[in-house]
Order: structure tokens, then C-alpha cells, then sequence
């Protein structure tokens, strides 16, 4: 199942509920219903560089391709081209993460 589908079903769910509900499916639900479109809507997503690349020069998470595996690395977009140390085709890309925002005392 696709991101897509899963949000489109959990959004059937609230429907359902909105509209009387089951057995199975009250407003208590709904909370967790928008935890979980919010998190599906979150999650980055591998796009392969056949169907686009990234709308502007910046770092990325890309997958290379080796003859015998994949990797992932970061990679560099710089004027439409990508720039990694491997040299290697990059078949897939995605945004960089947000750094973690824990407590500062972590490092020790």
C-alpha cells in the first residue's frame, strides 16, 4: 500500500465516525487517526531520479548503485548534477532529515 492509500483510508475512517460511527470505531479514534496521517505524511519517501530531481541545489540522502548492492549516502545537487565521492549512479534521493532536538546533555 501506498503512503497515499494509507491517508486516504485512515481519512475514510474519520468519515465514518463522523457519521455515526461502528462498533468498532468511535471519536475516541480520532485522535490517534490524525497521529497517524500526520506521521504517514511526514515519513520522507525514496523518489527515484528517473521520475524527478530535487527542486533546488542542496544536500541529500541518495542511494547509489554498485554493480553488486546499493548504498546510501549523502549527496550533493549542484546545477542539476549530482556530486558524491563515489562517482557512482544515484538512482534515488531524498530530503535530509531534521536534525534531533534532544536534551544538550546527551554528548555526555
Amino acid at each position: 500500500m501506498f503512503t497515499e492509500e494509507a491517508i486516504l483510508e485512515l481519512e475514510l475512517c474519520k468519515s465514518i465516525i463522523k457519521q455515526g460511527g461502528k462498533d468498532w470505531l468511535d471519536e475516541r479514534d480520532i485522535p490517534m487517526l490524525d497521529m497517524a496521517i500526520e506521521a504517514l505524511k511526514k515519513k520522507p519517501e525514496w523518489i527515484p531520479v528517473s521520475e524527478r530531481l530535487p527542486e533546488k541545489d542542496d544536500d541529500y540522502l541518495v542511494t547509489l548503485d554498485f554493480e553488486w548492492e546499493r548504498e546510501i549516502e549523502m549527496g550533493w545537487l549542484v546545477d542539476g548534477e549530482w556530486l558524491n565521492a563515489n562517482g557512482h549512479a544515484v538512482v534515488a534521493w531524498m530530503p535530509m532529515p531534521e536534525p534531533w532536538e534532544g536534551d544538550t546533555d546527551e554528548t555526555k
